[in-house]
């Protein structure tokens, strides 16, 4: 009974401080009926009322009212679920002066539930608790997917103002990726901004800062524009899908959704955006594929190639140099390196001079160690260590292949 008077007092709680102005108040009763047997918990707050015609969607799963700014729709339908799985009920009123109450009555006596339904020591003490049941009533398990389980070296940011479901996307994304999370929008975009994540999952309704508004910061950031986003809403119709795409998406995802299709959209994401890279960095011919995939990183890139041929024989070429050389600090210059390539700058630096290498050899004008030394590796036999490595094939047999052809 404690935990789900905490759980519900503190979904209230936090639907209050979503639509409360600054300067608000919000007040909070607990009120014991022991003729009726029963615990009122009242949750008032001065802010937004509900209009009559809405009235009957405050309850609904993942139902956005059109009055809100903030908010997945799913905090007050995971209250009622939660409030009558212990017998008892929650209804509202609109004050007198502004805003709404919301009072949930709970049973105090035992005698109302069965033999299962009472939680015995051990279930308490099971990491699986009543919480955990609900979310899974609202978004499909994992469990038992036959999914491809990518490296888990990716890192992958969750942004989503319930905790409930922003614990239970944590837990199931878990299985397959590094999850961090973060709970209001303001703090989501100085977390994709700090950690250069893989992928962001982000919610369209948070506080803070909206998740479209995320997306086109995110969009808009030299730091992050190679991030990709996935956003999350019950804003399901056309117009709103539209408006994610256009705010720069990569995929749309309406709830409810499965977990499933969730992590396939991920993990398909993920995938393609590797296929890129490997091809690039496995094909000789030089620079035939584009990585980027909008015009500031195509630039980027344009500047690092650049960089890197005018010091292709400089052997004593750092990544400060390089860093310097772009006007970017060591750290940003990293991430945006890493981000956008999928190598630090080190290995991006030995690609590029790898596969300017294979250009050099394909003229069929020099011989291996004068391609080494070209490219600015002075260790022949290395040079020809690592150019196999990349290409799975000898740069001696590479040039022969030239001079047959």
């Amino acid at each position: 009974m404690i935990t789900s008077w905490i759980r519900c007092s503190y979904n209230l709680l936090s639907n209050a401080h979503k639509f409360t102005p600054a300067n608000g108040s919000i007040t909070v009763r607990a009120l014991i009926d022991e003729n009726a047997g029963q615990l009122q918990i009242q949750v008032s707050d001065s802010g937004i009322a509900i209009p009559e015609s809405k009235r009957e969607q405050v309850f609904q799963r993942f139902t956005q009212l059109s009055f809100s700014p903030t908010g997945t729709g799913i905090g007050l339908s995971l209250t009622k679920e939660l409030a009558e799985l212990h017998h008892g009920s929650i209804s509202f009123r609109n004050n007198a002066g502004a805003g709404v109450t919301f009072i949930i009555t709970l049973p105090l006596s035992r005698d109302l539930y069965t033999a299962d339904e009472l939680a015995t020591p051990e279930a308490l003490n099971n990491t699986t608790t009543i919480t955990s049941v609900l979310q899974a009533a609202y978004i499909a398990d994992a469990e038992g997917m036959n999914i491809p389980e990518p490296s888990s070296r990716y890192r992958i940011l969750v942004i989503e103002d319930n905790p409930d479901i922003c614990d239970y996307l944590a837990e199931q994304l878990g299985h397959y990726f590094h999850v961090h999370t973060a709970n209001n929008g303001r703090d989501g975009l100085a977390q994709a901004i700090e950690l250069a994540p893989d992928l962001v999952v982000c919610d369209v309704m948070l506080p803070e800062l909206n998740g479209l508004d995320i997306t086109r910061r995110i969009r808009a950031e030299f730091q992050t524009c190679h991030i990709p986003v996935v956003l999350l809403t019950a804003l399901s119709s056309g117009e709103h899908q539209l408006q994610g795409i256009d705010a720069g998406a990569d995929a749309y995802i309406p709830k409810p959704f499965s977990t499933r299709f969730l992590l396939t959209n991920i993990i398909r994401i993920i995938e393609q955006r590797e296929k890129i890279r490997k091809r690039f960095s496995n094909d000789p011919g030089f620079f035939e594929v584009n990585i980027a995939e909008n015009e500031a990183d195509r630039k980027f890139l344009d500047r690092l190639h650049f960089i890197i041929e005018k010091n292709l024989d400089n052997t004593q070429f750092s990544v400060d140099d390089f860093a310097a050389a772009v006007k970017l600090g060591r750290t940003l210059f990293y991430k945006k390196v890493k981000g956008l390539t999928g190598y630090s700058p080190n290995e991006y630096i030995r690609l590029v001079r790898l596969k300017q290498a294979a250009t050099l050899l394909n003229t069929g004008d020099y011989t291996v160690s004068e391609v080494a030394y070209k490219v600015g590796m002075n260790d022949p036999f290395y040079f020809s260590k690592c150019f196999k490595a990349q290409f799975g094939i000898p740069p001696s047999a590479y040039l022969k292949r030239v001079k047959a052809g």
